[in-house]
């Protein structure tokens, strides 16, 4: 008898043991599962900001086309087929840029964050290649 009474003696700290490593890694485990979350809505917040901001920024290329369409507008001949042509392009050009930043807000991390430095490569480029030809177009009010 004396064995069956040491037997669960000796096995008790090693169930207790076993037991608060349990719920020691439980706790760990919910503790992970709480900073994932955490740092998804950070991730969110973050990528609807960048949204954002891409987005104000291809809204900010509407008054430069505006203002390349009035000019294309008082132009004839030549002048006005090769500003036709560029705006045509432009257009084509801010379109897909709209395209892929709706597309990066259905999507998420690191290819957000990929996507998102592509985009404004592309915003600059875009922003360049208008301010180029509002330089070189004929200011309104002469006809080329």
């Amino acid at each position: 008898m004396t064995r069956r009474t040491c037997l669960p003696a000796v096995l008790l700290p090693l169930c207790l043991l076993a037991c608060s490593d349990t719920e020691a890694r439980e706790r760990l485990r919910e503790n992970a599962q709480a900073t994932w979350d955490s740092a998804v809505e950070v991730a969110e917040e973050t990528g609807a900001l960048a949204m954002e901001a891409l987005q104000e920024r291809l809204d900010q290329l509407e008054p430069r086309l505006d203002e390349l369409r009035q000019r294309a507008d008082e132009l004839h001949g030549q002048a006005r087929e090769s500003l036709d042509r560029l705006l045509d392009e432009v257009e084509a050009e801010r379109l897909e840029l709209q395209r892929r930043i709706e597309a990066l807000r259905a999507q998420g991390g690191e290819a957000v964050e990929r996507l998102q430095r592509e985009a404004l490569a592309e915003l600059d480029a875009l922003r360049d290649r208008l301010d180029r030809a509002l330089e070189d177009a004929p200011p309104a009010g002469r006809d080329g």
